[in-house]
């Protein structure tokens, strides 16, 4: 049986194509997984909360239910997170909540997470965070 160079480059571009577009699926998927820069997906989170508030719990808290995590790894995602950005100089304000994180990933990396949240002045993201933290 011959066959033509015509079928031949057909067949090729075609798995060409096919091999590229299970590549897209696959970087696409990977990239909505809301993984905390891409070490996994969260399995722990610590935590704890500081307010300047008599009796104000400081205890740190352990966080591994994974319906949990995902709704924290999803606020972590949405607002494009990375360890570090959502620290910021406190002065001038009093009567805020700190929340810091110790954030475990599915491959051993932790990172850090350090959010003060007072009044209008809070990024996007410790809003967000704060109330996840809140119905925990």
């Amino acid at each position: 049986m011959h066959v033509s160079r015509r079928s031949l480059a057909t067949a090729l571009a075609v798995a060409v194509l096919s091999a590229v577009f299970l590549l897209a699926v696959r970087l696409t998927a990977s990239a909505d997984t809301g993984e905390v820069d891409h070490h996994g997906a969260i399995t722990r989170v610590e935590y704890s909360r500081q307010k300047a508030v008599p009796g104000f719990d400081t205890s740190i808290h352990v966080v591994t239910d994974h319906a949990r995590l995902r709704t924290l790894e999803t606020a972590l995602h949405d607002h494009d997170w990375s360890p570090g950005r959502e620290s910021w100089n406190d002065d001038g304000c009093s009567g805020g909540t700190r929340t810091t994180m110790t954030i475990v990933a599915s491959d051993g990396t932790t990172r850090g997470y350090d959010g003060y949240a007072c009044g209008d002045a809070s990024p996007a993201i410790v809003g967000s965070v704060n109330a996840i933290v809140d119905r925990w």
